[in-house]
């Protein structure tokens, strides 16, 4: 290796002894490869181009694997939860398991496509596979099909059919040869450009501001959820017409803390149902209904222009909370990649990797505030549209790779962003399945999975009076 006097060439990329390479590089010497990839590379494009084009692809496979992978753990933890089942067994590939075992797979499919993820960053840039891991919203699609039986509705067929070709649009132009290799040198320097700081900063600035927004807005608007079934009263049988779901507002897509402006239409009857109850003396009855009774309503109502907004900001913020996470995992991984002796120990390694861990365990809280509040129909493609907009970004902004496009290929892969985000806009025009969700699962904080309860269905009041 030291023999080589030859300078590399404007089409040779030196190669780094980062931590994870160090296999590869040991590997590639064993068999005297290295010497022979470097020469003919330097002396050869077209050679330099296979293999960045080939590590290009693979970055793109391990980005629609973990795609595939985070779309199957959403899907099969909410299979999990929400099929009906008097022994809590659920069957998966024909074999009834555990309903909390079924749930542990789907949370190690979450644990499996994060990792695919992050080691595609390692191969090609973030504006490629921020958009290819869009393809997320499709993978859904097919696996709720098949676990939960969601129906395959026009806009559901449309949103993946635009998203398929935005992301084909970015594949196109984006070219290869970007850097995806940092120092934590080069990340230091990235940082220190006006540009870079000044777009970290607002996207810390908008994910601060949002948190505290929504703050203000949960304790305005608190949402009251069921309290834990009594240990004296959770033997008993759980009353008929004791859910309300979150539903019952007169617009389906608002949050449970909309305007409404009338009572849900068995409202009367409940209470007739519970007088009747209290005067014939069955108070113990009565008791039971309200300890297990799913409430899902507020103790005061928004404003219908306010709750819209917010149904915008509460997924938004989720992913600008993820971009953030996107930024500072390629960062800290690639640091560690291509770091050598002290470098690693830099105060920028340390200060990437704890703000990588922070937002992933933030992701965690804003998962249950956004998704427990409003229809996931309707707040993914919010989510994944911000996601993908912090990452293209991020790319362009932050890792300047906006110096490797021509300007016909910047042109088209900011045409391919817009119309995944038209894709996902068309996405929110699919309406929630009311029969799936009377079936589905309501989590509560202090709950477990196990201790979930699944409502009978409902009948009509009127019918079940004497």
């Amino acid at each position: 290796r030291g023999s080589t006097s030859r300078a590399p060439t404007s089409c040779q990329r030196p190669l780094r002894p980062g931590l994870l390479r160090n296999s590869f590089r040991t590997t590639t010497e064993l068999l005297g490869l290295e010497r022979i990839l470097l020469e003919r590379s330097a002396s050869n494009p077209v050679i330099n181009t296979m293999i960045n084009g080939g590590l290009f692809f693979v970055g793109i496979l391990f980005s629609l694997a973990g795609a595939c992978m985070l779309a199957l753990s959403m899907v099969m933890q909410r299979y999990a939860l929400s099929y009906a089942s008097e022994n809590n067994k659920v069957p998966l590939f024909g074999i009834e398991l555990p309903r909390m075992l079924v749930w542990f797979f789907g949370l190690m499919a979450y644990g499996i496509g994060c990792t695919l993820y992050v080691i595609s960053l390692l191969f090609a840039p973030l504006i490629l596979m921020g958009s290819v891991f869009t393809t997320l919203l499709i993978w859904n699609m097919i696996f709720a099909r098949w676990l939960l039986k969601e129906p395959l509705t026009i806009p559901k067929i449309a949103c993946s059919s635009i998203i398929l070709a935005g992301v084909c649009l970015v594949v196109i132009a984006t070219p290869t040869g970007i850097p995806v290799d940092f120092s934590p040198n080069d990340v230091v320097d990235l940082l220190s450009r006006p540009a870079g700081a000044t777009y970290v900063a607002v996207l810390f600035t908008l994910v601060l501001c949002s948190v505290v927004a929504i703050m203000i807005y949960e304790r305005t608007y608190p949402t009251n959820v069921q309290t834990k079934p009594s240990p004296q009263n959770s033997e008993l049988p759980l009353p008929i017409e004791t859910k309300t779901s979150s539903t019952c507002t007169t617009d389906k897509w608002a949050s449970p803390t909309a305007e409404s402006p009338s009572p849900p239409p068995n409202a009367e009857n409940d209470i007739e149902n519970t007088a009747a109850v209290e005067r014939d003396g069955n108070t113990k009855a009565a008791a039971a209904g309200a300890a297990v009774a799913t409430v899902a309503v507020s103790t005061a109502t928004a404003p219908a222009w306010l709750d819209n907004f917010m149904g915008f900001l509460y997924p938004g913020s989720l992913g600008m909370d993820e971009g953030i996470c996107s930024l500072t995992m390629k960062a800290t991984i690639s640091m560690l990649a291509n770091c050598e002796g002290d470098d690693c120990s830099m105060w920028i390694v340390w200060v990437a990797a704890l703000f990588w861990i922070v937002t992933s365990f933030a992701t965690l809280w804003w998962l249950k505030t956004v998704f427990g509040r409003y229809e996931v129909t309707k707040a993914l493609p919010v989510e994944y549209g911000a996601v993908n907009i912090a990452s293209m970004c991020s790319g362009l902004l932050f890792f300047r790779e906006h110096r490797y496009l021509k300007s016909w290929q910047l042109s088209v892969v900011l045409s391919g962003l817009g119309v995944i985000l038209i894709g996902l806009a068309v996405g929110r025009l699919d309406p929630p399945d009311d029969k799936a969700a009377s079936n589905d699962v309501e989590m509560v904080a202090d709950i477990g999975p196990s201790q979930q309860v699944i409502a009978a269905p409902s009948t009509d009041t009127k019918e079940a009076k004497p």
